[in-house]
């Protein structure tokens, strides 16, 4: 850049830009009319950093482990849809929603959002923003 005779931002830009990995549930976050609260959340849960009690409990910040729905042990997996109450929730959800599809632990529906999301349309939009809400509400 030194040699060039004009400096240009765009230049400076593109040399300090870091390339990083992309990740495969961003389409979840692109035209997503959930609470900007929830979308925090869901990007929490989508690192594998929510405030479970099992976590919680390794940092030796709680003495219980115990889901409150089931007294299960609560870890991300469990709390997302492996429990019974959450998924009975996420079941009505898509039941109103008309999509006949049965809610399994986090990971599958991670990967059914994800295949879910790929297109445009009003269903869609309304998919993504009721799973965001239902992860933060969990």
């Amino acid at each position: 850049m030194r040699q060039q005779e004009k400096f240009k931002s765009r230049d400076v830009y593109r040399e300090l830009q870091v390339s990083v990995e992309d990740v495969q549930w961003k389409s979840l976050f692109f035209k997503n009319l959930a609470r900007l609260k929830a979308k925090f959340i869901m990007w929490v849960a989508c690192h594998n950093r929510l405030a479970t009690k099992e976590r919680l409990h390794r940092f030796g910040l709680l003495n219980s482990i115990c889901c409150c729905f089931c007294n299960a042990t609560e870890t991300l997996t469990h709390l997302m849809f492996e429990c019974v109450k959450t998924r009975v929730i996420w079941k009505y959800v898509l039941d109103w929603l008309q999509i006949n599809h049965t809610p399994r632990g986090w990971n599958e529906e991670m990967r059914w959002m994800l295949d879910r999301s790929k297109g445009k349309g009003s269903k869609l939009a309304i998919l993504k923003c009721a799973f965001t809400e239902i992860v933060y509400e969990t």
